[in-house]
């Protein structure tokens, strides 16, 4: 019988190496270019979780973007997407807050591939989701990388 290993929080503390750059960091949240805010939204999530007002902004805006062929890199929507989900599914329970943001971009999307990775990062978010979304319980259970299929858990 295989047992699931306790889960691992990937929400970090601030070290003493990194603590003097937090600030700087939490400042291009206020930039005017929004490469700029996205990326260090994301370097922050790791410190500062996703309930920061600035964080979680960013990742909606991400979730919320199409393509826009009149945007500087139009082809870099779907990687900031792609982050955006990654970051989320990462700090996992610590990013609850996200989860109707997740849910709302996983049924508005047509990419199947993008619609699948943002159903596991609900349900690595919140596994008790996968009782009563059933596209997060198919995600979860049919992902090679996690093998859910394998691991215990409260329905299946």
């Amino acid at each position: 019988m295989t047992t699931q290993a306790p889960p691992v929080s990937t929400h970090r503390t601030q070290s003493t190496a990194v603590t003097p750059f937090i600030s700087s960091v939490d400042d291009l949240l206020a930039a005017t270019n929004a490469d700029l805010r996205f990326g260090a939204a994301c370097a922050l999530a790791k410190f500062e979780g996703v309930n920061h007002p600035g964080i979680s902004a960013e990742f909606v805006v991400a979730l919320k973007s199409r393509h826009d062929p009149s945007y500087a890199h139009p082809n870099t929507e779907g990687l900031k997407q792609l982050m955006a989900i990654e970051t989320m599914q990462r700090i996992g329970p610590d990013a609850k807050s996200m989860v109707p943001a997740l849910l709302e971009y996983a049924k508005s999307i047509n990419d199947t591939l993008m619609r699948k990775l943002a159903y596991r990062a609900i349900g690595q978010i919140d596994d008790n989701l996968r009782n009563t979304i059933p596209e997060v319980d198919l995600a979860l259970t049919n992902d090679p990388v996690l093998n859910y299929s394998t691991l215990p858990h409260s329905d299946h």
